[in-house]
């Protein structure tokens, strides 16, 4: 049942999503609101699976010993703050930075989650670990974050419009911060319900910007 639910999915060869004779990417956005992108090049893809394996390891490794690698308060509620890049935190969303645990309605874990602004100074307020398993965790998200990112505005720039969406994501950027999320999650496999979802790692990026299907819509600066 799992390979037919995966089979039905929208899916476009990357090479043809990037085509300038094609319009399969804008077609599948209006009819799906998403599609899933397939034959990605292979220093992506490896990208990918170093961060994939990287989140695991950390996720794993620092909710059994509590750690949420949340941003501390006072850069939550950010008229303090200050970094070496620019004060600009009390304009991002850095509440639900961290790990954090999703439980059903009956108390069940279903999954660990790290969940990130990949903005550069939101990045840096992370108190990342600097010990195995879990060291390699932030290069490995930046490296993913980046290549996300990259493959996500040239996407952006094949729709309708798009050149003047991603014109206005990287106005909006560098006047109050990128709000592209990254996500990394893993599932423990501890109940009945989750017998195919084994430690995977997918990791998404989304930018907040624009608005069609397929491309989440911000219309404020959100504030913590």
């Amino acid at each position: 049942q799992q390979d037919f639910a995966m089979s039905a999915l929208p899916r476009l060869r990357l090479s043809l999503a990037l085509s300038p004779s094609s319009s399969a990417l804008d077609e599948l956005l209006s009819a799906h609101g998403y599609c899933v992108l397939t034959h990605l090049e292979q220093t992506d893809l490896a990208t990918l699976v170093a961060a994939e394996a990287a989140g695991s390891r950390a996720l794993l490794h620092h909710r059994r010993r509590g750690h949420s690698m949340g941003i501390a308060r006072r850069h939550v509620h950010a008229e303090h703050t200050q970094t070496r890049r620019r004060s600009q935190c009390s304009r991002l969303p850095l509440a639900g930075v961290g790990v954090n645990s999703v439980l059903d309605r009956q108390g069940r874990l279903q999954r660990h989650q790290l969940h990130l602004l990949t903005d550069a100074t939101a990045l840096e307020l992370v108190p990342w670990p600097a010990r195995p398993p879990s060291s390699q965790l932030r290069p490995c998200v930046e490296a993913a974050a980046a290549a996300l990112q990259g493959l996500a505005v040239q996407l952006l720039r094949r729709l309708r419009g798009g050149e003047r969406l991603e014109a206005a994501r990287a106005a909006q950027a560098a006047a109050a911060g990128d709000l592209s999320v990254l996500d990394l999650f893993v599932y423990p496999n501890e109940h009945a319900g989750l017998a195919n979802m084994r430690a995977r790692v997918p990791v998404t990026v989304d930018s907040a910007s624009g608005s069609m299907p397929g491309w989440p819509t911000c219309a404020r600066t959100p504030a913590c």
